[in-house]
């Protein structure tokens, strides 16, 4: 684990922050508003119609983000990344660990399950916050270039999380909702 300063750098957790003006409030997460180049889309389990991620697309690239619970004084992001690796290379793809400005990310090649010779490049990042983690995918340009990678990690790090109050076991996926004054898609969508 390296010397990365959650509290003072960010992601933040809602209770470290005074007041929350230009975030878009998608519930356990919350979005800086104050970028006109980012586009925004929001991730939605067919099945259930749950919405389970926010997608961030900036300079080519994007960042999906997932706010999971975790227990009250041990961080899960190790432990998880490292389960992540395990299910990659079990189903063919590849996995290595890499120094990030977070603790360390998992650089990843993806089998395509239609294309088995075709992999898709991914990083996951995570960090550790007060009763909660914070996982992102990076797709795009932000894997190979420094410039660009780097506003995408300043825009993991501006992410606001809301664990709320509810007891809830480690990992389990925090609930994501419709910012105040936008339709949820129909069920299905």
């Amino acid at each position: 684990m390296n010397d990365y300063n959650r509290e003072q750098l960010g992601p933040f957790d809602v209770s470290e922050l005074g007041l929350l003006e230009n975030y878009i409030d998608f519930g356990a997460v919350l979005i800086p508003a104050d970028n006109s180049e980012l586009s925004l889309r929001i991730e939605v389990e067919e099945s259930t119609g749950r919405l389970v991620a926010v997608t961030l697309e900036l300079f080519e690239s994007t960042l999906q983000v997932t706010a999971f619970s975790a227990p009250k004084n041990d961080g899960v992001w190790a432990e998880v990344r490292d389960q992540l690796a395990q299910t990659i290379t079990s189903q063919g793809g590849e996995a290595r660990l890499v120094p990030s400005g977070f603790d360390e990310a998992l650089l990843a090649k993806l089998p395509n399950s239609e294309f088995p010779n075709e992999f898709r490049d991914v990083k996951f990042i995570g960090v550790d916050g007060p009763r909660w983690f914070l996982r992102g995918l990076i797709e795009g340009q932000a894997l190979h270039d420094v410039a660009v990678e780097s506003a995408i990690d300043g825009l993991f790090r501006s992410i606001v999380v809301n664990r709320g109050e509810t007891a809830m076991p480690p990992r389990e996926m925090l609930d994501l909702t419709m910012p105040p004054g936008n339709i949820a898609p129909p069920r299905g969508f």
